[in-house]
């Protein structure tokens, strides 16, 4: 089993690339008016998306019908 590892670990290592991809990040702070405006009534901008870096939105009436409910 030994060998069989060690064969592994040196086919990976020689398949393996000297650097690695380039890390997206999320900005620290994102001022409003860098936002995309709302495509809807009812939409508030809230932040971005982790994965696409695009705007995330708010639907207003789902938060107050989670915050009022009957």
């Amino acid at each position: 089993m030994a060998e069989g590892l060690a064969d592994l670990v040196a086919r990976v290592r020689s398949s393996a690339v000297d650097t690695a991809p380039r890390i997206r990040v999320l900005p620290p702070v994102v001022p409003h008016d860098q936002l995309a405006g709302s495509p809807a009534p009812g939409l508030v901008p809230l932040g971005l998306n982790e994965m696409t870096l695009a705007t995330e939105m708010l639907d207003a009436l789902v938060l107050y019908i989670a915050l009022f409910p009957r």
